[in-house]
């Protein structure tokens, strides 16, 4: 059956046998090389550049409530909800900062994964999670901030991204000054879109 990871969204996958210490490690290296599935489809298979963040494991349906059809950002829950796929892609965009800021997301309010940094642009990865799935924001400054968007849940009450539908799914802009400075939103970009379309950037 494998390791359980409560809060973090992975559920089962690790070889049986793994202490803690080597199941996180042998975690975090599939992480950056393999995109995994989830259902009947087995909890890391497939390749390329994603991470495999999953949940409950079983068929499409299985997972209650109600599931858009295609992934879409959820203004209620300050995230995007993974649709029918069961799927996100993210792909870092432009961003017009000269540093770099730490981006990160989370899986249903589990652990903080780091996606990458914000000038390392095109770098695509992607969340594997049961369709519903909420996947929240944030990013780390040099400075030491840490800034989420999608909510007023900051130090001084601000929301720090902004997002914008697009022809493929949508933008959504980070800015990166505390007490929103500029308020430009393009610190640090991510691109996200539901795989499920039949189309890819």
């Amino acid at each position: 059956m494998g390791m359980g990871f409560p809060g973090m969204g992975f559920s089962g996958g690790f070889p049986g046998g793994f202490g803690a210490g080597l199941a996180s490690g042998w975690m975090r290296q599939v992480a950056h090389g393999m995109s995994g599935g989830w259902g009947g489809m087995g909890p890391w298979c497939g390749h390329g550049g994603g991470y495999g963040v999953h949940g409950h494991h079983g068929g499409p349906g299985s997972w209650g409530g109600e599931v858009p059809r295609e992934g879409q950002w959820n203004a209620e829950k300050g995230g995007y909800t993974i649709g029918r796929s069961g799927r996100l892609e993210m792909t870092v965009g432009q961003a017009h900062a000269d540093y770099k800021n730490q981006m990160q997301f989370r899986v249903n309010g589990g652990e903080w994964q780091t996606l990458s940094n914000s000038k390392d642009t095109g770098h695509t990865a992607t969340i594997h999670a049961p369709p519903g799935s909420n996947v929240q924001f944030r990013i780390q400054t040099p400075e030491g901030n840490t800034l989420r968007a999608g909510t007023t849940r900051n130090v001084d009450g601000r929301d720090y991204g902004q997002v914008t539908k697009t022809d493929k799914g949508y933008r959504l802009g980070f800015e990166d000054q505390p007490n929103g400075a500029d308020r430009d939103f393009n610190d640090a970009v991510l691109n996200l879109r539901d795989p499920g379309r039949r189309w890819a950037w």
